[in-house]
């Protein structure tokens, strides 16, 4: 309790309540029972004086034992008379005869002495504590000492009476006041509690807090100053936060994979597709960064950055579960005011994997092309000259000749249309004209069509009987081309008399069309390259079979433009299969 602010509060009230109502009341009772002591002295005195004055009045006239009495009945307290020489004249509770010489007494020593005597001791022949106060007289006859004393506990018990009064006032006082300081130690501390309160929450992250108070002091100036404070944070963190949620959408939604490692070679942040991109669990964050990558190169850059401060780029070899990925890596050193010394490293990683296989692809390309060109145009001016000079004497030759010329041309004729088909194609320039059919009646008619260009290929053509009836919507002429290409290159890849066939499967959404041949099967590094522009697996079979290398790339992009998909499973030595995908209608 008393280590709140208000329990503080109370306790140093209720400790100064306590110090002034016990020194007030101390103080009192000291000052009440000097003053009371002292009146009981004056009144005694006086009551003395009296004495004294009825002994002169009397003269004789009645004895000193009576004057006695009839004082001490009239104050209620022991009246003595005693000469100059201590004897002891009268006694209004003692006989006198029986008191002994009281001249050694301080009190009667005193009065002897002409002072007013006072003493408080234990009375000797009451056996009782005893104010005592002597007062001299003179007479014409007599001279002494008048002796008026009361039992100290009638003193104290009045006194005590008196003392209670002030104790149960200053308790009271000290209540009321005890309450009222409680009272207002809750007022004071009541909006110290509510901005105790609202820092917690904030604090806890809640920053919509606000207090009131309707005084207007420094306490309403905190309060105030408290609410103006917490609305600039609360809109400073709400910028902040904007900010980092667009940062963070920036750095989650880019293409890049970033992370971060910090000057003591740990990831302090690394973002998803770099997650994905190195197999890293984000659970490893705060780990050092030997113990998350196992890629010499990538290590070896880290580490270099955080040691020259210099940023850095190359190109890396990451192996996958997938194979290989080939890395352009960025590593940039990142500087901050407290850390211009130790600086951390952001690492941005770029998979180039896709351009440098489109790289080496246009560089495939323009050597197959130059060496598909170069050979029938070689080829072509080769015999064009040899006629020339000796066509006129051999007729024999020049027919045969002019047939080699022939079949060279239109093997570029046939080349360049493809090579016009396959861009035509590639741009998305030919307009669809789709429209629903039977897959199996396209199936056969391309197979009609082969049958007549190759006479001596055996092609089947395998359909249960969920098959008939499947439709599809698609370019008609398209998919009858691709399949077209597809069972020719099976052909041309098959030996001879080796049965083709043609199998088509319903899928659940889709349509699955396979052309399966019994070649030579294609090894898995080609399977990729396949379906690429004068990508030959054997290029001198292909040579041979008159194939322009564009066939299979066609038949991608046919049914690719249709919206299906082409693929290829196949092992050396056991055929290939060759098949298309499309969607059912």
């Amino acid at each position: 309790m008393f280590k709140s602010f208000r329990g503080r509060m109370s306790l140093t009230f209720m400790a100064l309540i306590i110090l002034v109502a016990g020194g007030s009341g101390l103080a009192s009772s000291l000052y009440m029972k000097n003053f009371y002591m002292s009146n009981v002295e004056s009144n005694l005195a006086y009551d003395a004086s009296l004495v004294g004055h009825m002994i002169d009045v009397s003269q004789g006239g009645a004895s000193y034992q009576k004057i006695a009495a009839l004082a001490a009945s009239d104050t209620d307290a022991r009246v003595t008379i005693i000469d100059k020489d201590g004897k002891v004249l009268a006694d209004s509770q003692f006989d006198p005869t029986n008191i002994e010489n009281h001249k050694s007494r301080p009190e009667i020593y005193q009065a002897l002495q002409g002072q007013r005597g006072v003493s408080i001791r234990l009375s000797e022949t009451a056996k009782v504590d005893m104010l005592y106060v002597a007062i001299p007289f003179q007479t014409e006859t007599v001279s002494g000492v008048v002796r008026v004393a009361k039992p100290l506990y009638q003193i104290q018990t009045l006194y005590n009476h008196i003392l209670m009064l002030i104790l149960w006032t200053v308790l009271g006082i000290g209540t009321g006041a005890l309450a009222l300081s409680l009272l207002l130690a809750r007022r004071f501390a009541s909006p110290l509690k509510d901005v105790t309160n609202a820092v917690e929450q904030i604090a806890q992250g809640n920053l919509n807090q606000k207090v009131s108070v309707q005084v207007d002091d420094e306490l309403g100036s905190l309060v105030n100053s408290f609410n103006d404070m917490a609305e600039r944070l609360r809109n400073n963190m709400e910028e902040i936060s904007q900010v980092k949620n667009r940062l963070e959408a920036v750095l989650e939604n880019t293409v890049n994979a970033l992370f971060l490692v910090d000057n003591e070679g740990r990831l302090s942040w690394i973002n998803t597709n770099a997650v994905h991109l190195l197999s890293i669990d984000s659970k490893q964050i705060g780990k050092k960064i030997v113990e998350v990558l196992n890629n010499y190169s990538l290590l070896d850059l880290i580490d270099n950055v955080l040691k020259e401060r210099r940023p850095k780029r190359q190109e890396i070899v990451l192996r996958v579960a997938q194979g290989e990925k080939i890395l352009e890596v960025n590593l940039v050193p990142v500087l901050t005011p407290d850390r211009i010394y130790q600086p951390d490293v952001l690492v941005v990683l770029n998979d180039i994997s896709e351009l440098k296989r489109l790289q080496q692809v246009r560089q495939d390309f323009v050597a197959n092309v130059s060496h598909e060109l170069k050979t029938p145009v070689a080829t072509i001016s080769g015999f064009a000259e040899t006629l020339v000079a000796d066509g006129k004497d051999n007729p024999e030759t020049v027919r045969e000749f002019s047939q080699i010329i022939y079949d060279e041309a239109q093997r570029l004729s046939k080349m360049i249309a493809a090579m016009l088909e396959l861009s035509r194609l590639e741009k998305g320039y030919q307009e669809l004209d789709q429209e629903n059919f039977k897959l199996l009646d396209i199936i056969n008619s391309a197979v009609s069509i082969v049958r007549k260009r190759v006479p001596g290929g055996t092609i089947t053509v395998e359909a249960g009987p969920e098959s008939d009836g499947l439709t599809v919507l698609a370019d008609r002429d398209m998919i009858v081309q691709a399949v077209i290409n597809l069972l020719e290159n099976a052909l041309n890849h098959s030996p001879e008399g080796a049965p083709v066939q043609v199998k088509i499967e319903k899928l659940r959404d889709d349509v699955r069309v396979s052309v399966i041949d019994q070649g030579e099967g294609i090894p898995d590094k080609d399977q990729s390259r396949i379906f690429e522009r004068f990508y030959r697996v054997d290029k001198a079979r292909s040579r041979k079979t008159g194939g322009t290398g564009l066939g299979l790339a066609i038949v991608k992009h046919l049914i690719e433009n249709n919206g299906g998909k082409v693929g290829v499973k196949s092992s050396p030595g056991t055929g290939s299969t060759f098949y298309f995908t499309l969607s059912r209608n």
